[in-house]
């Protein structure tokens, strides 16, 4: 039996980014089909963040979101 996944994510949100690789790998030992719903978690008109010169932004990338992506094999 097929389970089916919807995934909402934002293309741009490094979370989002870090979740795939955990998905995929369950994806190629399980029955599942995934589909992708697009979800905007800062919709226009909203100013653009830019990590890198955002200190406190660019702190968190540093402390969290490089580690765990290496860790992740991403």
């Amino acid at each position: 039996m097929t389970i089916k996944i919807k995934v909402y994510s934002d293309f741009v949100c490094a979370f989002c980014f870090l979740a795939t690789g955990t998905l995929d790998e369950v994806v190629k030992e399980k029955d599942v089909e995934v589909e992708w719903m697009p979800f905007e978690l800062r919709p226009s008109p909203s100013p653009k963040i830019d990590p890198r010169t955002q200190p406190r932004v660019m702190e968190a990338w540093n402390s969290f979101i490089y580690p765990t992506a290496k860790k992740l094999g991403l």
